[in-house]
């Protein structure tokens, strides 16, 4: 197998430069995630499997025509992201899918995500995360002081530690956006939900998504950078976002 990878990405190094910096293939990954998220949502004995078939797919051509620094954090990104689902999905018990189960399409899709927020950041201005956290502020205190999103002091905690330890801040604040949209799909088409009230520490959300559900990716993403780097670096050095394509 090893080998048979080897001459794959031998044989597709003249793609890697167009898979890394191409905006056809930015959208090629979108069309993958929101289209793999309404195949499941058809609710049909296949739909789940083509799913699965299709986030795989892509997953694998980003390993096999994907640079070097990216195969790393897309192995990276797919054993947290599996850890990541299991733990808030079935043992801390936020949300559930609509087989209750962890379809296969979800671990590889966050990787296939990965890829794109990292692409989609090119373009992103560097005014976004700074009027994002403004704007979630006012949102995050009302909903703790009201008492119908207790949940929102926590997350959006989380999501202002991932802008301080990224050194690209664009890339969270872009995985935060692209995650909200991904989540307002998946519940409304009934792919996954998410429950009301967290079973450990009684924490409310009103809104289907939680608004927050885009911290979720900003924590992978700091997480991908935390492990990617080499392990010689300094611990806080390691808390840095790694480096984006080129435009």
């Amino acid at each position: 197998m090893r080998v048979l990878l080897s001459r794959l990405r031998i044989a597709a190094e003249p793609l890697t430069g167009w898979v890394e910096t191409s905006n056809a293939m930015t959208v090629a990954l979108l069309i993958t995630i929101f289209g793999g998220i309404s195949v499941d949502a058809l609710a049909r004995p296949w739909s789940q499997a083509a799913a699965d078939l299709w986030a795989w797919g892509a997953y694998l051509f980003l390993l096999i025509c994907g640079t070097s620094r990216e195969r790393k954090e897309l192995f990276i990104c797919l054993a947290i992201a599996t850890l990541g689902e299991t733990f808030l999905g079935f043992v801390w018990g936020l949300y559930e899918y609509r087989l209750h189960n962890l379809p296969l399409f979800i671990p590889a899709g966050h990787g296939v995500v990965f890829a794109a927020g990292r692409r989609i950041t090119r373009n992103v201005p560097g005014w976004l995360p700074g009027a994002l956290a403004v704007a979630l502020a006012p949102l995050a205190v009302a909903g703790f002081a009201f008492g119908y999103d207790t949940q929102a002091s926590l997350w959006f905690g989380v999501f202002l530690l991932c802008l301080l330890a990224a050194r690209e801040r664009r890339f969270p604040a872009t995985m935060f956006a692209l995650a909200l949209l991904i989540e307002t799909l998946g519940t409304s088409t009934g792919s996954w939900q998410y429950f009301s009230r967290e079973p450990w520490f009684g924490l409310t959300t009103l809104t289907r998504p939680p608004l927050w559900a885009g911290t979720y990716y900003c924590a992978l993403d700091i997480l991908v950078a935390y492990v990617s780097v080499a392990r010689a670096a300094p611990a806080w050095r390691r808390l840095i976002q790694v480096p984006l394509p080129p435009a």
